[in-house]
């Protein structure tokens, strides 16, 4: 009975709140208020060279692709309410990114509910694909989105966003699943299908905090707990998902490419899962060491390099140029970009193949 009271107040405060100001503001609205309508989208196409050492033969391959394909909308309801759907095409089938609804009580606070990017490390969806360093986000931080909720880095789930002129502050609640199929709970009782019987029993809990220190300088944080359970955290393909632990801390000396003439970032990612049967508790940390210097005034040379501390300890390497046709007609870095740069993985372990990737991409942003 106590569980179930707690779990109706949590309802109450996440959901029947915001969305009771929405059922205001669309009253609002039949009154005469604005509705706005705002698109952007980015295109990132790309030639590649990759090449795998293996234990017995080598591989490789030359071709060009689609890294991604993006256009994202958002209507607006006066100044408070909306609606926002991210979508990409970089696979040549149309997918959700994101598909929420939210709130803005003020300049300060914003409530949303959907499916999208809940707090987590400052190195992954934190950090806009428009504004990576180079051509990915950091190896560490992508293999712990793989760990944890899947690669997307979304999940259903409501959150709240305090966001001060100098400090951000997210906390949310969601299913932990992370897949838009399996994690999208819509069960009626006209269809007893024995989706309440799937062994998700358990909500996670996120939370980030980023503080700008100084002019360019950012510093924080994030925690969270996950007792979903779901497949990604599961030792074997056939075995039972884990409940985790997961946190992180940054450090920032210019956060965006072309912000600054050097800019220095460090990111350290831990997680932490349960033990499980005859499964120990497995715990893995990751570090990444990132730093760029600007050259010929809207180019930028840049470098990382991370450590990940797993079953089989991994080393990643990534550096390149890039430069800035936006820059140079004084608009923002990101708009339309060029990037040549070199990736690598290596593992100490041995039957470990060591990968490396050579890429030329080209960023158009709207």
């Amino acid at each position: 009975m106590l569980n179930s009271f707690r779990w109706i107040c949590l309802f109450l405060v996440f959901v029947l709140v915001p969305v009771e100001a929405l059922a205001q503001e669309t009253a609002l609205d039949q009154s005469g208020e604005d509705v706005s309508f705002r698109v952007t989208g980015g295109l990132q196409p790309r030639i590649s060279y990759g090449f795998e050492e293996g234990a017995e033969a080598n591989s490789d391959r030359v071709g060009f692709g689609l890294r991604r394909g993006r256009i994202d909308a958002t209507v607006t309801v006066g100044d408070h309410m909306g609606i926002n759907y991210d979508m990409d095409f970089g696979r040549g089938t149309l997918n959700t990114v994101d598909l929420f609804g939210f709130y803005r009580l003020n300049d300060n606070l914003r409530f949303r509910v959907g499916f999208f990017a809940h707090a987590q490390p400052r190195a992954y969806v934190l950090t806009s694909f428009v504004r990576l360093d180079g051509l990915e986000r950091s190896a560490i931080a992508e293999r712990w989105a793989r760990a944890t909720t899947g690669s997307s880095g979304r999940d259903f789930g409501v959150d709240v966003t305090f966001d001060a002129p100098s400090t951000t502050f997210i906390f949310g609640i969601h299913n932990g699943d992370g897949n838009f199929s399996t994690g999208n709970y819509r069960q009626s009782v006209s269809r007893l299908n024995g989706e309440a019987g799937l062994g998700i029993g358990a909500l996670a809990y996120s939370l980030y905090i980023n503080h700008d220190l100084l002019p360019g300088v950012e510093v924080g944080g994030f925690a969270r707990f996950n007792g979903a359970r779901n497949n990604n955290t599961a030792v074997s393909t056939d075995g039972p998902g884990r409940d985790y632990v997961s946190w992180s801390s940054h450090l920032y000396w210019g956060a965006n490419p072309g912000s600054q003439p050097f800019r220095l970032k460090l990111d350290v990612i831990g997680l932490h899962y349960e033990a499980i049967g005859a499964t120990a508790q497995e715990n893995r940390v990751g570090f990444a060491l990132t730093g760029a210097v600007r050259f010929l005034r809207f180019g930028e040379l840049y470098a990382r390099l991370e450590h990940a501390d797993e079953l089989r300890d991994k080393q990643f390497f990534a550096t390149g140029i890039s430069y800035s046709l936006s820059a140079r007609k004084g608009l923002p870095y990101y708009r339309h970009r060029i990037t040549l740069g070199y990736q690598g993985g290596f593992q100490d372990s041995i039957g470990g193949n060591d990968q490396h990737l050579i890429v030329l991409q080209s960023q158009v942003v709207f």
